[in-house]
């Protein structure tokens, strides 16, 4: 037999042997603990307890009020095949984005045509295959900044801002996290 073939039956014996819990015996201290004390986890509580209210307070005092009168719905949805075309008519190539505003103004739906103080039934929506499980998801601390930008952006596009692709809250190519959502 090999110096290996050896070395691997006595491994396998080891872990034949019955495996005992402890050798001592439990004293009058310890006679109620029967078994081992668990430190048990507090219960995680989210930083960010209402994460869609909070990131829509912050967007409204970073532009100086909330669009629309403030009737804004929020919403999560995937992307439409409609609305995958449009992306590539307006940008001229696929995106998958986070978010998106839409409105209705006197000039038709998503015109910046009209003053932004004639948008009604503005909604900002948010990509599901991009956050995925609602509040549980947004509300984690190193989610939230990220969310909070998306939310800043869209109200930004409901307040008129065009979208530029310099860096800064209106970049759609490289958008920075302000630091009121940190």
């Amino acid at each position: 037999m090999t110096r290996s073939a050896l070395i691997l039956g006595a491994l396998l014996g080891l872990l034949a042997l019955p495996v005992t819990a402890s050798a001592h015996k439990p004293t009058k201290h310890h006679r109620h603990h029967t078994r081992p004390q668990v430190a048990r986890k507090a219960p995680v509580v989210p930083v960010h307890a209402n994460p869609q209210a909070e990131a829509q307070a912050i967007a409204a005092a970073y532009w100086g009020s909330a669009p629309c009168d403030g009737a804004i719905t929020v919403r999560e949805n995937p992307v439409t095949p409609e609305q995958e075309a449009d992306i590539v008519r307006y940008y001229g190539h696929p995106i998958n984005p986070a978010a998106w505003s839409e409105w209705d103004s006197p000039t038709g739906p998503q015109s910046k045509q009209s003053s932004p103080s004639t948008y009604t039934d503005c909604v900002v929506t948010f990509n599901a295959t991009v956050w995925p499980g609602g509040v549980a998801y947004e509300a984690q601390p190193e989610v939230f900044p990220w969310y909070c930008m998306a939310m800043v952006h869209e109200y930004g596009n409901l307040w008129g801002i065009p979208e530029t692709e310099a860096p800064g809250i209106m970049s759609f190519a490289a958008p920075t996290v302000p630091s009121v959502c940190d």
